[in-house]
């Protein structure tokens, strides 16, 4: 979301403003209008509006004090604000409405290329990464259901080399999982390599952060304990983050798991790799 004076994400010091506001609403999928006197009134208010209509952007007015119209925006159903919550509630259903639902709306660096090449789209790229949304929907429903039956359960993404499942997984499901926080806590994405348990332990090290065991005991831990000692971490982790009723569900993410037979050459760390992540 974009509003010019904010001190993080408005426009910069020394920016020209108004290049920066147009450059916003030719990047903005709609516009909330807080309808004022002044805001009525004002020549640049009216410019912003005729240009977000001119590109086909949704505009939404709200309307602050009684009696404020724009003629500019007479064909479209306002909201008066006196209504107090029921007001913001049919905001955010037309919002909705037109298919911006907040889950879906990620923040995107202006600086940041949209085109990873070859390289598989990552969470920093999720507010660009489309087209796959109803494979993301049925991620989500599907994982609790599967994982709730017990250890051993997998969700896999399955598809041929190159048709995007990496970029499914990391810019397309986990940036969702990650605004569940009191329901999931993410593994960083591991790929198994050559020697998959020091890549699970490398990820299970990085998620228990500071104050925990380094990666060397973590590694130690699972070479030792096996699955057991995987359970146990993820009992560790779960109840670092508890937070109210219920404790969070651990997952541990594997991009690339084909790797487990293509390119683990040890036939002992192979199997137990494969233990772990059928323990799961």
């Amino acid at each position: 979301m974009f509003i010019d004076f904010d001190p993080e994400n408005g426009i910069p010091a020394g920016r020209q403003w108004e290049r920066e506001l147009y450059s916003q609403l030719r990047r903005t999928d709609a516009v909330v209008f807080l309808a004022s006197p002044a805001a009525v009134a004002s020549k640049w208010c009216f410019a912003e509006l005729s240009l977000a209509r001119s590109l086909g952007r949704p505009v939404f007015p709200v309307r602050l004090e009684p009696g404020v119209s724009l003629a500019l925006l007479s064909d479209v159903q306002w909201i008066d604000l006196r209504d107090g919550d029921a007001a913001l509630t049919r905001l955010l259903a037309g919002l909705r409405a037109a298919g911006l639902d907040p889950a879906d709306a990620f923040g995107w660096d202006p600086l940041r290329s949209p085109y990873p090449g070859l390289a598989p789209f990552q969470a920093a790229d999720a507010a660009v990464f489309f087209g796959r949304e109803h494979e993301i929907e049925r991620l989500v429903r599907l994982l609790q259901p599967t994982l709730a039956r017990g250890p051993g359960r997998v969700v896999g993404i399955v598809g041929p080399s190159g048709s995007g499942k990496s970029s499914l997984l990391r810019a397309g499901l986990l940036p969702r999982l990650a605004r569940m926080p009191g329901r999931w806590i993410l593994l960083p994405p591991l790929v198994p390599g050559r020697k998959p348990i020091e890549a699970l332990a490398g990820s299970v090290a990085q998620a228990l952060a500071a104050g925990a065991p380094d990666r060397a005991n973590t590694l130690t831990r699972l070479v030792d304990g096996g699955s057991a000692e995987l359970a146990a971490l993820a009992v560790d982790l779960a109840d670092r983050h508890h937070i109210g009723a219920g404790r969070p569900d651990v997952l541990v993410v594997v991009d690339q798991a084909e790797e487990l037979f293509t390119q683990c050459a040890d036939p002992l760390e192979r199997e137990a790799g494969k233990a772990l992540d059928h323990d799961r």
